[in-house]
């Protein structure tokens, strides 16, 4: 079952590995990244991204992703297709 989004939404995670480093991959609508580290890297700054390196060591990453002009399914997901098998893939959908 997909996770159901309204338009116009503002959703907020905090990214974190326990099993190992993962490239965090959302589709269609890029994210903000909030705060923490990226690549080891503390950030100076929030800025946009779409794909982000999770790395196990660094604690986790607070990303916001707000739903502005699409409507529709699309995929949140590691890029570690046996991963994904695992579970970390999630259907989204976004309804106006």
């Amino acid at each position: 079952n997909p996770r159901v989004l309204q338009l116009g939404q503002t959703e907020e995670w905090v990214l974190s590995s326990g099993a190992g480093d993962h490239v965090f991959h959302i589709q269609v609508n890029p994210f903000t990244v909030c705060d923490g580290t990226v690549d080891g890297q503390a950030l100076a700054f929030p800025h946009w991204r779409d794909t982000l390196k999770i790395r196990e060591q660094n604690g986790s990453t607070r990303v916001r992703s707000q739903y502005q002009h699409f409507t529709g399914a699309f995929t949140l997901q590691t890029q570690r297709a046996t991963h994904q098998d695992l579970g970390t893939k999630e259907l989204v959908r976004i309804d106006p």
